[in-house]
């Protein structure tokens, strides 16, 4: 015996997605963030740091996003599940919460605070 629907069913067709890249769409590499926030946004604003040959610091501003709170918070839980699935697959990465983040000395030697106390 078939099974009658509802009269006041409504098919739904899943909408086909398309991505198209941005004429200047482009990759780019940061080994350091600053972020800073409103009421209306978190932004996170990408950087290279490099050390001059007279031993000075040049930080490189590469490129700024800027978020709703709700959408990073978001984008911040996807991040850890991806942090997740690479350590489960490749290698478990070192904790640097201990790290001192307004030393910019200990961010290029990579040394924590203990580390710079021996």
């Amino acid at each position: 015996m078939a099974t009658k629907k509802p009269e006041n069913t409504v098919e739904t067709k899943e909408p086909k997605v398309n991505v198209m890249r941005a004429q200047d769409y482009g990759v780019v590499y940061a080994d350091g963030v600053r972020t800073s926030m409103s009421l209306y946004d978190i932004k996170l604003t990408f950087v290279v740091n490099e050390r001059l040959p007279n031993d000075d610091i040049l930080i490189t501003e590469i490129v700024t996003v800027a978020m709703s709170p709700q959408h990073m918070k978001d984008f911040v839980a996807s991040m850890n599940l991806n942090v997740e699935r690479y350590e489960k697959e490749f290698m478990t990465l070192q904790d640097t919460s201990d790290w001192k983040a307004d030393s910019l000395e200990n961010r290029l030697t990579g040394k924590t605070k203990r580390q710079l106390k021996a």
